[in-house]
């Protein structure tokens, strides 16, 4: 246990002091001794008022500091080791408590940091309130009713929500986020032979195929649509005739193609 030397004086029982009313109406109080001789009880009086809040205060630093108290006449070194027996009971005045405790608080209010070392204070709504009692992300979700499209990641793989960036489209062409492109036009056959169209983007990778259909209902066409490339094919078109005679016409097509 830490020593303290600082003993508080005429604290027995019995002890010669004057009495506490004789004390406060002693004009002496205000004045202190100007003349004459004072008692040995008023003497007693006034040393053990001082040595008792000594004591006191040296014990209370000794017990809480763990340090010795020692009458040494070290002002210095007894004002540390009171510094460090009041940080045991006390908070160091500190800008973010300050802060916090110069807000007027009042009932449904949440008190936030706007700036470093300054608050302010919100309010607390119920839904607030709400999503802070819960004990899990799912209770959470639940909570707000969110579906299973909550819960998936933005991408492009299996389970995942694509954004709008990894659509893409142009005249005559549509990207999806499988890396799938749909391409479709609009020519005329030829009646002397095949016809060259090249696709309004070519296809990265490769084109599946590409299935055409006349336009003219007046008139029996068949469409043939042979892929040369990633960048377009050959377009043909017949006419049926009477006996199944196929003779090749000029008419227009509508085509569409699909590949990667």
């Amino acid at each position: 246990m830490a020593k303290n030397d600082f003993k508080p004086f005429a604290t027995g029982k019995g002890a010669n002091v004057t009495s506490q009313p004789d004390w406060e109406a002693l004009p002496a109080l205000l004045s202190g001794f100007t003349a004459g001789k004072a008692s040995s009880a008023q003497v007693n009086k006034v040393l053990r008022q001082a040595s008792f809040i000594a004591a006191a205060l040296a014990q209370y630093t000794a017990s809480k500091s763990g340090q010795d108290v020692l009458d040494d006449g070290d002002l210095s070194g007894f004002i540390a080791k009171m510094s460090a027996a009041f940080g045991k009971d006390f908070q160091t005045l500190d800008a973010t408590l300050t802060a916090l405790a110069g807000l007027a608080t009042g009932a449904d209010k949440l008190p936030y940091f706007n700036g470093d070392d300054t608050a302010a204070l919100t309010v607390l709504t119920q839904v607030g309130r709400d999503i802070i009692g819960k004990n899990a992300i799912a209770d959470v979700l639940t909570y707000l009713q969110l579906g299973e499209a909550a819960k998936r990641a933005v991408g492009t793989g299996t389970n995942q929500i694509p954004d709008m960036a990894s659509f893409a489209a142009g005249p005559g062409w549509m990207k999806f986020p499988s890396g799938k492109i749909i391409q479709h036009g609009y020519h005329t056959s030829s009646a002397s032979g095949a016809i060259i169209v090249n696709f309004p983007i070519p296809f990265p990778t490769q084109c599946f195929g590409v299935t055409g259909a006349g336009t003219d209902a007046s008139a029996a066409n068949i469409a043939g649509c042979h892929v040369i490339d990633k960048a377009g094919f050959n377009l043909s078109a017949w006419l049926v005739a009477a006996n199944s005679v196929f003779n090749r016409t000029a008419t227009n097509i509508s085509w569409i193609a699909v590949g990667i």
